[in-house]
C-alpha cells in the first residue's frame, strides 16, 4: 500500500469504538489537502462562472465612471469610443429578475401552511402533530423571529443570483453564556449544601450535621476543604476563585461572585454561500452522505481568547493562529489575473490579508468515519490551514438528525454535481449586456441628434465657434455652418430589444407584457415547490433539535397539556415524521385571486348541496391569500364564531317573544345553524312556542322561512335571495 493509499484508507477509517480522539497528523494532513484539491477544482471549473455572475449581477466592469458615462479619466486617458461623454448604463436585468424571484419565494414562505404528519396509525399522531405545529409555531416567533426572515432572504438571494446556483442553510443549536454577579450568604450555602447531602429530604439533617456546617464557616484550619466543596457546588467556578468566596464565608459571612448563567438557548439557523463560508467537494452526490463539509468563520483576536479561556480548543493553539491575521487557506484560482487578462493556464490570485484585517480564519471539517464494526458516524475537527495541530479532538457529532446540518438549496439540478446549477445572472449575461448595447447606442443617438456635429467650411479650421442662447456666429457665405444631418435611429433595434425581452420574461416566468398567465404561475409554483423542498427539511431538522436540546420544563410550557414525554415523541419523530409546507403561486396575483373566488361561489358552493365543504376552513384560506395580517386580525376560530350565532339566535327569539322582529340579513351569518337553533328551541321547549302571541308566533313562522330560504338559496343559485317577506311590514299576517 503507498502512503497515498494509505492516507484514503484512514479517510473515512474511526479509530476503535469510534468515539472522540484526538487529532492525528494523517487526519489533519488529509482534511488540508481535500480542501486544497476543492480550491483547485473550483478554480478550473466555477470560479470564473462565480466572477462573471457577480460582475453580470453588479454591473461591474473596468473603465467605469460615476455618472454612468464613458470619460477618458476612467479608463486611463484613452479616448472612449464612440465620444467622450457616451451612455455606459449600468442595466440591471438580471439584478431585477432576481430581486423578483426572492420577493416571490420570500411572499410564498412567509404565506404558506404547515402541517405535521406521521406514517403510523396510532390514534393520537394527530394530536402529536398538533403538539408539533404548536412547538414550531413558538420557535418562529420567540426564537427564530427575524433571523428567519433575514437568513431565508440569504439563501434566495445567493440561490437565484450566485453561479454554481445553490445555498446552504445551517441548522444548530446556540448556546451562549455569560456571566452575572452571584451573592450567597453563608446560610444560603449552608443550605445548598444540606439538601444535596440530605437528597433533598432536610429532615435527614442531625444535630451533629449542624454542629459540623459551623465548624466548616468558622474554622480557618478548614478553609482549604470550604473552598472545595463550593468549587463542587458550583462546578463552573474556578478554583482561585472558590478559595476567595470560601474566605469571604469565613470573614463576612456573604460573598459576591461572578459565575455564568445561559443567556441563550435556542434553535438558529445560518445562511451559508458556497466557496464563501462552506466548501463542498465537486463530485459530492449525495449532500446527507458526502464525505465531508467545511466551514469557515472569522473571529477576532478577543472572540479566540474566550473561547481558548472557555477550554474549547488544545493548549497553544490560539497562541499560534493569532500568528496569521488577515491570511485564509483558500486558495482562489482563475484563468484570469488581477488585471482581468485571460490565460489559458489557471493561476492563483494573491490573497489580500487587509480584507480581513483583525480576523482570524478557523475552518471546522464535518465528515464521515466508520469504526472497526463499520458503523458510520459524524465527526468534527477545528484547525487552521497554518497550524500544524489541529484546534480540537476528532469528535463525534452529538446532534440526532443523522446527516449533516447543513441543508442545500440548489436553484436547479442538472446534474448530480450541486456546482452545475446555474444562477440566474449566469444565464442573463447576453441578455443583459445585448441590452445594455442596445440602450447605449439609442443614448448616443439622442445625444447626436439634441447636439450633432457643426459643419464648417475647410477653408476656416480656425473658426471660434459659440453654441448657445442668443449667440451670434458669423458666416461669410450663407449656409456654410451648419448642424449635421444625422441618421435615424433603427426601427430594428427596437424591435430586438423587445424580443431580448420577452425571451428573458419567458425563460425566467416573469410578469411581463407578453407572457402567458398560466406559464408565469407554472416558473412561480415550480420556484416555490423547488425551495419548499429544503425548507420542509430545515424544520424536520429544527423540531428534531428542539426535542434534544429543549429543557422538558420549557417544553411543558410551550405545549401544556399536550406535552408528552420526550422519549415517546423522540421515538415518533426519528420515524415517519413529516413536515408539509404549501402555497400556491397563483394567489399572489390579485386577478387570479378574484377567479378563484369567482369559481368558488359559482361552482364549489352552488354544487355542495351535501355540505361536504368546510366553510370556516374556507373563509380562513382565502382571507389568508389575500393578507395573512388581515386574516389573524379578523378571521376567528369556526367554534368561537359558531358559538356567538347561536347566542345571537337565542336572543332573536327572545326578541320575537317579546313582539319585537330581528332583521332579515342575507349575508354574513351561517342561517343553517340559526335555522337548528329555532328548531332547536320548538323541540326542547314547545311550551315556549304555544305561549307566543299571534304576532310574536308570525314573526317567528316568518323567521323560520326566511331561515330555511336562506339555506335553499346557498344549495341552488338559481332561487332568489328573498325566500319570505317581514311579518311585520304590512305583508303579514
Amino acid at each position: 500500500m503507498t502512503h497515498t493509499e494509505d492516507k484514503k484508507y484512514k479517510w473515512n477509517l474511526a479509530r476503535a469504538d469510534g468515539g472522540s480522539r484526538p487529532c492525528t497528523t494523517d487526519r489533519l494532513t488529509s482534511l488540508k489537502a481535500e480542501f486544497e484539491q476543492i480550491a483547485s477544482d473550483a478554480g478550473a471549473n466555477v470560479n470564473d462562472r462565480r466572477e462573471l455572475a457577480h460582475d453580470i449581477r453588479f454591473c461591474r466592469w473596468p473603465g467605469q465612471s460615476r455618472d454612468g458615462k464613458k470619460r477618458a479619466d476612467a479608463l486611463g486617458g484613452v479616448a472612449p469610443f464612440p465620444f467622450e461623454g457616451a451612455s455606459d448604463a449600468r442595466i440591471r436585468l438580471a439584478d431585477g429578475t432576481i430581486n423578483e424571484q426572492v420577493m416571490i419565494i420570500m411572499a410564498a414562505v412567509t404565506r404558506s401552511s404547515l402541517t405535521f404528519a406521521f406514517q403510523g396509525t396510532e390514534a393520537d399522531d394527530a394530536e402529536l402533530a398538533a403538539n408539533l405545529n404548536i412547538l414550531w409555531g413558538h420557535v418562529l416567533r420567540s426564537q427564530l423571529s427575524a433571523e428567519w426572515f433575514v437568513e431565508l432572504t440569504k439563501v434566495a438571494q445567493w440561490r437565484q443570483g450566485d453561479s454554481p446556483g445553490i445555498a446552504y442553510l445551517q441548522v444548530y443549536w446556540k448556546q451562549e453564556k455569560a456571566l452575572q454577579p452571584l451573592t450567597v450568604t453563608s446560610t444560603e450555602f449552608v443550605e445548598k449544601l444540606l439538601t444535596q447531602i440530605t437528597e433533598g429530604d432536610l429532615t435527614k439533617v442531625t444535630p451533629e450535621l449542624t454542629a459540623d456546617m459551623e465548624d466548616l464557616l468558622n474554622n480557618p484550619e478548614r478553609l482549604e476543604e470550604l473552598a472545595e466543596i463550593a468549587e463542587a457546588l458550583w462546578d463552573e467556578m474556578p478554583s482561585t476563585r472558590a478559595a476567595k468566596v470560601a474566605e469571604a464565608w469565613q470573614t463576612e459571612q456573604t460573598a459576591t461572585f461572578p459565575y455564568p448563567y445561559v443567556r441563550e438557548n435556542r434553535l438558529a439557523v445560518k445562511a451559508r454561500r458556497l466557496f464563501d463560508d462552506i466548501f463542498i467537494p465537486e463530485n459530492t452526490s449525495d449532500h446527507a452522505r458526502g464525505r465531508v463539509v467545511y466551514v469557515r468563520e472569522w473571529y477576532t483576536e478577543v472572540e479566540l481568547r474566550e473561547m481558548d479561556a472557555k477550554g474549547e480548543f488544545k493548549p497553544g493553539f490560539v497562541a499560534e493562529v493569532l500568528k496569521h491575521e488577515g491570511k485564509s487557506g483558500w486558495k482562489h484560482m482563475s484563468h484570469y489575473n488581477e488585471s482581468g487578462e485571460f490565460s489559458d493556464s489557471i493561476t492563483q490570485r494573491t490573497w489580500d490579508s487587509n480584507r480581513r484585517r483583525g480576523q482570524f480564519e478557523l475552518l471546522t471539517a464535518f465528515y464521515w468515519a466508520s469504526n472497526t464494526d463499520g458503523i458510520p458516524g459524524l465527526y468534527t475537527v477545528q484547525y487552521h490551514h497554518a497550524v500544524e495541530k489541529a484546534g480540537t479532538d476528532e469528535e463525534l457529532f452529538d446532534y440526532k438528525i443523522g446527516t449533516y446540518p447543513f441543508v442545500p438549496f440548489p436553484r436547479e439540478i442538472t446534474s448530480s454535481s450541486p456546482w452545475d446549477s446555474r444562477g440566474i445572472s449566469e444565464l442573463s449575461s447576453t441578455e443583459q449586456q445585448s441590452i445594455k448595447l442596445l440602450h447605449d447606442s439609442f443614448m448616443d443617438h439622442a445625444q447626436l441628434c439634441t447636439v450633432p456635429p457643426i459643419m464648417v467650411p475647410a477653408n476656416r479650421p480656425k473658426l471660434n465657434l459659440v453654441i448657445g442662447p442668443l449667440k451670434q456666429i458669423k458666416e461669410q457665405r450663407p449656409g456654410e455652418i451648419k448642424f449635421m444631418q444625422m441618421a435615424q435611429y433603427p426601427q430594428s433595434n427596437d424591435k430586438v430589444q423587445q424580443a431580448i425581452m420577452i425571451a428573458h420574461d419567458r425563460y425566467n416566468g416573469r410578469m411581463g407584457r407578453d407572457a402567458s398567465p398560466d406559464l408565469v404561475r407554472l416558473y412561480g409554483q415550480h420556484l416555490i415547490d423547488t425551495f419548499f423542498l429544503g425548507l420542509r427539511e430545515v424544520i424536520r431538522m429544527g423540531i428534531r433539535l428542539c426535542y434534544q436540546f429543549m429543557p422538558d420544563a420549557q417544553l411543558q410550557r410551550i405545549l401544556g397539556k399536550g406535552f408528552e414525554p420526550v422519549s415517546r415523541l423522540i421515538e415518533d419523530i426519528q420515524g415517519g415524521f413529516d413536515a408539509d409546507l404549501s402555497f400556491e403561486a397563483g394567489m399572489l396575483q390579485f386577478d387570479y385571486l378574484k377567479e378563484v373566488g369567482n369559481l368558488i361561489t359559482a361552482y364549489a358552493l352552488a354544487w355542495d348541496n351535501q355540505s361536504q365543504i368546510q366553510r370556516g376552513e374556507l373563509i380562513s384560506w382565502f382571507m389568508g391569500a389575500i393578507s395573512p395580517q388581515l386574516a389573524r386580525r379578523v378571521v376567528r376560530p369556526v367554534e368561537e364564531a359558531s358559538a356567538d350565532e347561536i347566542k345571537d339566535e337565542e336572543n332573536n327569539f327572545a326578541k320575537i317573544a317579546a313582539g319585537v322582529e330581528p332583521p332579515m340579513e342575507t349575508a354574513g351569518q351561517n342561517f343553517n345553524l340559526r335555522l337548528d337553533v329555532q328548531l332547536g328551541l320548538a323541540e326542547k321547549n314547545p311550551e315556549a312556542i304555544q305561549k307566543l302571541t299571534p304576532v310574536s308566533r308570525s314573526i317567528w313562522e316568518a323567521r323560520l322561512k326566511h331561515l330555511q330560504g336562506q339555506v335553499q338559496q346557498e344549495q341552488n343559485a338559481v332561487i332568489g335571495r328573498t325566500m319570505a317577506r317581514p311579518a311585520l311590514d304590512g305583508g303579514g299576517a
